[in-house]
């Protein structure tokens, strides 16, 4: 019984004395964790990749519909979105295909189609028609 009374008093003890040392320990266990901190926060932040200069490429292609042939132009590019400074803040990819010996391309129909992309896919965005007044596009 003595024995049995012996290891809970050591026990009880050396709890006792975990629960009081523990406090002091926190400050030593803060300056260590510092650095790790640091860097998960820089790993956190965004990583921003210059935004690329705008850019086109035009290549010319006809196609034959209804024993029609029908020449025309694909462009594919990118332009710049600007902030209140001027500053570019984002690049948009395009691509247009236009009908070669248009007389008038102001008054030529025009379709945009926009993708969303990853989690926002277009097919969710639905059809809508946009009205434009001349002179705004």
């Amino acid at each position: 019984m003595k024995n049995a009374m012996k290891s809970i008093t050591r026990q009880t003890l050396l709890a006792a004395l975990l629960i009081v040392a523990t406090p002091l320990l926190a400050p030593v266990a803060r300056a260590a964790a510092k650095p790790a901190i640091a860097t998960a926060a820089k790993a956190a932040r965004p990583v921003l990749l210059p935004i690329p200069k705008p850019r086109a490429v035009v290549t010319h292609h006809s196609v034959v519909i209804a024993g029609q042939r029908i020449d025309y132009t694909a462009t594919a590019g990118t332009l710049l979105l600007y902030d209140a400074k001027h500053q570019a803040t984002a690049s948009v990819f395009y691509i247009a295909y236009t009908k070669d010996g248009v007389h008038d391309p102001a008054r030529r129909p025009i379709t945009f189609a926009y993708n969303g992309g990853p989690g926002f896919a277009s097919a969710l965005v639905g059809y809508r028609l946009v009205s434009v007044h001349a002179g705004l596009v």
